[in-house]
């Protein structure tokens, strides 16, 4: 744990530091490494799918407020919670979770005026594809300056897509209001990661 919390410590001076107040991608990275470096295997792996559903359920409410009926990233947290806990069938999971992409790419392109929903939507997509999978990072040296937009959509975490809710836009979008991404990170580094490493989970 110790480790973590230096890593969070200098992870909440840097954000506050930023200009936009962007955790880096590379900075996520050391820190999901941290709690346990093998990928897809052990506490490490049930940590950083405990760390993703909660960021994914943290913005759902932005989902809800503009898709009510629309069960999506319900349907895709639901699955997820049961792959943490029972280890599915991945490739059942493999399915469901391109259908759920798909679906959330269709709508940012048809509702481009307010993409605070589809970004939470976004986001709980990618938490089922922690479960899956593992969040992506080097098993070697992490390039601390690593930003989201160098990467594919496709590879862009919860956090990332959390974020961008919260502020209304990803960082890249000037419009983006960056005292709202600083209060999501600030609470994603006090509360999210050390309730994930100790595997605590908020009530659903």
């Amino acid at each position: 744990m110790g480790v973590l919390k230096s890593l969070v410590q200098r992870a909440t001076t840097v954000v506050r530091a930023d200009p936009v107040c962007d955790l880096s991608l590379g900075l996520r990275q050391q820190i999901w490494m941290s709690m346990g470096h093998e990928r897809g295997l052990g506490p490490g792996h049930a940590r950083r799918m405990v760390l993703a559903l909660e960021t994914a359920r943290h913005v759902l409410p932005l989902w809800e407020s503009k898709y009510l009926q629309d069960r999506t990233p319900h349907t895709a947290l639901d699955f997820a919670e049961e792959m943490r806990v029972a280890r599915c069938e991945k490739s059942e999971g493999q399915d469901l979770w391109q259908q759920a992409w798909n679906h959330m790419v269709e709508l940012s392109c048809s509702d481009e005026e307010d993409l605070r929903g589809v970004a939470a939507g976004f986001s709980a997509v990618q938490a089922l594809c922690t479960c899956i999978e593992d969040e992506l990072f080097p098993l070697a040296e992490v390039d601390e300056k690593l930003r989201d937009n160098q990467v594919d959509a496709e590879d862009m975490d919860a956090s990332a897509f959390a974020s961008a809710a919260c502020a209304g836009g990803p960082v890249w979008d000037v419009l983006s209001d960056s005292a709202r991404r600083l209060q999501f990170w600030e609470w994603w580094l006090s509360e999210a990661v050390p309730n994930a490493y100790r595997l605590e989970r908020t009530p659903r």
